[in-house]
């Protein structure tokens, strides 16, 4: 009857996952931490409601859904659910009415700790982080729990009765937060996969645009900018001045469409290997002049000399774009970091800046097209940047804290040597 009660208390732990996916995926008022709090306290009340009887106390598994809103809505999330716990159990009332206010005091610390780096790690590793804090409130619970009997003495029960109960009850906890976190992470996913297939389906339409429209473009501004070459070449005074400056701005219209088409429609002209650790130190050296001009200290640690398989003149483009903008970000007297890591099959080369970093909203859109955090820019080079670095099969990462700084990790596949170095 008890193992009948646990298996129900999985399975309703587990439902704000399938109600988020039926009803609020998508949608602008399932990203609210107070409707998500809202949904997890009645999942908390719910199993509440359904709790067993045992040893003289009530049981059931409330604390899952508390500790799933913590970690991944906030403080706001957790502090709704948590005060709607506390209600129902003054409501309900009982002599383990101490215990139960321990119980939530306790449960609340570390993952209410744990959320403030949480959603800058990997997926495994927040899986980790659940299992960690489900195995707190677990420990928390039984030692509590388990303390309160020995102290209030339960003569019809054997102290190992008692113990295994309480352990088998942690394990239970353990699993239904791990399971319900499991099911958050696989939800996040999918909610990733289906926007990286808009993305996809929006950049294979500009794709079939773009080569059809730079080209029409194209003609009558080669047109127009050998006219005005030829006019530059009798004028004098005021206006070869004038004609200077459209010439320049239509050079800048071209690098423009071209951009815009190299972000459409990527390609690796000419792959070849190269030793990254060699290139990256000779982009550092080309780079070096501006980060002096701009009063910012350019530091570089390239230890390693990984080789890969890649087109060196993209590559330079995207990097050297990378940095660039790290040093424009970055005030007089700041730092620009370079640091090159290779992890198994994968090298690592990561971007730090200590500029004024950004907010949440401008790191969402950071590499949409024509979206800038700068005063003068159209966002195209930050664009055609990370698309150079997919079409490499690599990802581009940012991370950022306001008036901190910002960090860049561009990840790329890396190629045995012959001799296996």
């Amino acid at each position: 009857m008890i193992l009948e009660k646990i298996l129900l208390h999985l399975l309703i732990i587990l439902i704000p996952v399938h109600i988020y996916t039926l009803f609020f995926e998508n949608r602008k008022i399932g990203k609210s931490p107070y409707l998500f709090g809202v949904i997890n306290g009645i999942t908390a009340i719910v199993t509440m409601s359904f709790s067993f009887n045992a040893f003289g106390m009530v049981w059931d598994l409330r604390y899952a859904p508390l500790v799933i809103a913590f970690l991944y809505e906030g403080p706001i999330s957790g502090s709704i659910v948590m005060i709607i716990i506390a209600l129902k159990r003054t409501i309900t009332g009982g002599d383990g009415l101490i215990v139960a206010y321990l119980c939530l005091m306790f449960t609340v610390i570390l993952p209410l700790y744990m959320h403030k780096n949480y959603w800058n790690i990997s997926k495994t590793n927040r899986i980790r982080k659940a299992l960690i804090v489900g195995i707190w409130t677990a420990l928390a619970q039984v030692i509590i729990t388990y303390g309160y009997f020995l102290i209030n003495g339960y003569p019809n029960h054997t102290n190992k009765e008692l113990f295994l109960f309480v352990v088998l009850y942690g394990v239970v906890q353990i699993i239904g937060t791990a399971a319900s976190s499991t099911l958050h992470e696989r939800m996040i996913e999918k909610q990733l996969l289906q926007k990286e297939m808009s993305k996809a389906e929006k950049l294979h339409t500009i794709g079939e645009l773009a080569a059809s429209i730079a080209h029409e473009i194209r003609n009558p501004l080669t047109v127009v900018k050998g006219f005005l070459q030829l006019m530059k070449k009798q004028e004098k005074g005021t206006n070869l001045q004038y004609l200077t400056l459209v010439l320049s701005e239509l050079d800048r219209a071209e690098v423009i469409i071209s951009d815009y088409l190299n972000f459409a429609k990527p390609r690796l002209e000419k792959v070849e290997k190269i030793k990254l650790g060699d290139f990256i130190s000779g982009i550092i050296t080309l780079i070096q002049s501006l980060a002096v001009a701009k009063g910012v200290i350019l530091d570089d640690k390239v230890d390693e000399n990984p080789p890969i398989i890649t087109d060196k003149d993209q590559l330079k483009q995207a990097i050297v774009n990378f940095i660039k903008n790290a040093i424009e970000a970055t005030p007089q007297g700041g730092t620009v970091s370079v640091n090159l890591k290779r992890i198994n099959n994968f090298v690592y080369i990561v971007i730090s800046d200590t500029g004024k970093g950004m907010t949440n909203e401008q790191l969402s859109r950071m590499g949409t097209i024509f979206y800038t955090t700068k005063e003068k820019g159209t966002g195209l080079g930050t664009a055609v940047s990370i698309r150079i670095i997919e079409t490499m099969n690599g990802k581009v990462t940012y991370e950022s804290e306001l008036n901190v700084g910002t960090k860049v990790t561009i990840q790329l596949p890396i190629v045995e040597d012959e001799n296996g170095l």
